[in-house]
């Protein structure tokens, strides 16, 4: 059994054809991960995009080689069900949070969400239209 990210996060980004997106979510987290402190991997679960959803991956890990950043690939789509279970399987951190890949959430939002990572055994966010 591999050792674990003692109490680091593991970052679930599901994505189908998030060209465009998901390397601005690896920033969005390298960052916020920068700027808090402490371990954590990524786990990018690629859905069988058809587009360059793999190349923008490839691309931020070069930008940030200090980065954990796995790839998750299957060959037909599965759906987020399929792959949150896939992806918090393979996830080596105490903590796992999804964060979206089509860029969704600020890094203020992730910031406040990994903010009360350890009062809950599951924090579930609202998200509300302004």
């Amino acid at each position: 059994m591999e050792p674990t990210l003692t109490d680091g996060v593991a970052f679930f980004v599901p994505c189908l054809n998030e060209e465009g997106n998901v390397g601005r979510v690896i920033d969005t987290l390298s960052e916020v991960m920068k700027g808090i402190g402490g371990r954590y991997e990524i786990l990018i679960v690629d859905d069988a995009s058809t587009d360059h959803t793999l190349q923008d991956v490839e691309e931020a890990r070069q930008r940030h080689p200090d980065a954990v950043i796995k790839v998750i690939r299957n060959v037909f789509c599965r759906g987020l069900g399929r792959n949150y279970f896939i992806a918090a399987h393979r996830a080596e951190a105490d903590h796992f949070m999804l964060v979206n890949g089509d860029a969704a959430e600020p890094p203020e939002t992730i910031q406040a969400i990994l903010a009360l990572k350890g009062q809950a055994d599951a924090i579930v966010p609202l998200f509300r239209s302004s």
